[in-house]
């Protein structure tokens, strides 16, 4: 039986390697409204595509950390951040101050109301 080798400390070339390639993945992805893309599915399974302020919340609170690093471009990483937080202020909701999981202009924000998480995530994005 061959042993399993545990690596105790990932190397740093292969952290920064995966941050810079996520990094680069989200950029390209980003809108011009600075919103991301979320993913969802019907109640017939079937997959849908939107971009949402729960997904762009969380992207922005994840990025966050690396505004202090050198693996990616500061600059870059600023516009992106504060494209994505014009984003989510402009999809607050007016009359209740919270966010909803939908964007304003989709159709479906109707079927859901305004929620904890949602509100959560991008009070805790817009704050970094």
């Amino acid at each position: 039986m061959q042993k399993l080798k545990i690596q105790k400390k990932p190397h740093e070339k292969s952290i920064r390697t995966t941050i810079t390639e996520a990094w680069s993945a989200l950029r390209n992805t980003q809108n011009l409204n600075g919103s991301f893309r979320g993913m969802a599915f019907t109640t017939t399974d079937r997959e849908c595509s939107s971009p949402t302020p729960f997904t762009t919340a969380l992207i922005a609170h994840a990025l966050a950390p690396l505004r202090d690093t050198d693996y990616i471009d500061e600059h870059e990483l600023t516009d992106s951040m504060d494209a994505a937080c014009a984003y989510l202020r402009n999809e607050k909701d007016s009359q209740f101050a919270f966010w909803n999981y939908w964007e304003k202009s989709d159709p479906r924000r109707k079927t859901l109301p305004a929620d904890m998480d949602d509100t959560a995530m991008a009070w805790a994005a817009l704050q970094t």
